[in-house]
């Protein structure tokens, strides 16, 4: 007998079992099981689905018994290996709990393994985030969770710089990294063994409150705190938290020419980004502001001097620049829009508004 743990976004939980020729009854891992119209557990013979009819002569029927979550076979199943699957239902509190979140969850990410097999997802209303199975975005086991950092306050986005997979909070950053775990913990992949996952406080000051803003620019994440301004993320090692940087000095108040700073915009939250052609924009939703980063003509480079570093960023600013959502497409960057003459168009940018464009200083 082997089991399965629960499905955190389905109420079933799977036991497989070795067919032997004369068994015809099998105890599942619970009792006390659901037993309303929609929950009759799925019975699986050598790949072939049996049928719940108690009455009838079909050999391949089988009953059920709720209360000792017991499974009765017709007739005997054939010998074989895990060759009996049988998937039967439950709900408790908890589960229900763990559900309702999963599926309220609006930031995802798929890592873990060589091929970033697994979907996390985060943001449901608590400071947990949650992983499938491998290559099964539909199967979420009931071991797969985490809680990271100050349970009061939820997830607020993901990211991957190299092979972590960070993770954002209004106030924190967390890594998390993984390994095989074998009777020898070890960290090489090649080995066979059981996918585990590490998770470490990146800072502790510094997060993230603008989910929609998150892109990895340069290979390094960037996004817009509405504490510090836009940051980037310098190196994935705490050392003495001087891993996050703020870089828009140049924009993050009002300024002498009475233009806007981004920390002075109002409906933050509204903030959408897109990282194309070697550009960051960030787009206000509801005012139609943007501004741009440049990087192509300005990179950010690191050093002693956090000013020196940021003062000769390149940044430009849109005006009437409503976006909704950005979509790329091939080489193109489109947007949908909600608002002015563009409502309910998707709109297609090109490089020649670049040309008229100065940057603020």
């Amino acid at each position: 007998n082997t089991s399965e743990a629960y499905n955190m976004i389905g109420t079933g939980f799977k036991n497989c079992f070795h067919g032997d020729g004369t068994s015809t009854e099998f105890l599942l891992t619970d009792k006390e099981l659901d037993s309303g119209e929609h929950d009759v557990p799925i019975v699986i013979v050598d790949n072939e689905e049996w049928t719940h009819q108690e009455s009838l002569t079909d050999p391949k029927t089988f009953k059920v018994d709720y209360t000792l979550g017991k499974i009765t076979l017709k007739s005997a199943a054939p010998s074989g290996t895990n060759n009996v699957e049988i998937t039967a239902f439950k709900h408790d509190d908890e589960w229900d709990d763990y559900h309702d979140q999963i599926m309220a969850s609006k930031y995802y990410s798929c890592f873990g393994g060589n091929n970033n097999s697994r979907l996390f997802v985060a943001g449901g209303g608590k400071s947990i985030y949650y992983y499938s199975e491998v290559y099964d975005a539909s199967y979420f086991p009931y071991t797969n969770y985490a809680r990271v950092g100050n349970s009061a306050d939820d997830i607020t986005g993901f990211g991957q710089q190299y092979n972590v997979l960070l993770i954002f909070k209004k106030t924190e950053i967390f890594s998390l990294t993984y390994y095989v775990q074998t009777a020898e913990t070890t960290e090489s992949e090649s080995q066979i063994g059981i996918g585990a996952f590490s998770s470490q406080v990146v800072n502790h000051t510094i997060g993230c409150d603008c989910p929609n803003t998150i892109q990895l620019i340069n290979n390094q994440l960037t996004w817009l705190s509405t504490r510090e301004g836009v940051c980037c993320l310098v190196s994935t090692n705490i050392i003495d938290e001087r891993n996050v940087r703020p870089i828009s000095r140049n924009i993050n108040k009002t300024n002498n020419l009475g233009i806007e700073g981004i920390l002075d915009w109002q409906d933050r939250e509204n903030i959408v980004s897109v990282d194309w052609d070697n550009k960051y924009f960030l787009a206000n939703k509801t005012t139609g502001k943007c501004f741009m980063w440049d990087y192509a003509i300005s990179p950010y480079y690191v050093s002693s001097s956090k000013v020196a570093d940021t003062k000769d960023l390149d940044w430009y600013l849109f005006d009437n620049f409503f976006v909704d959502e950005f979509l790329e497409y091939g080489n193109d960057l489109l947007y949908a829009s909600s608002k002015n003459e563009n409502k309910n168009k998707l709109i297609k940018l090109n490089n020649s508004f670049i040309r008229s464009l100065l940057p603020v200083r």
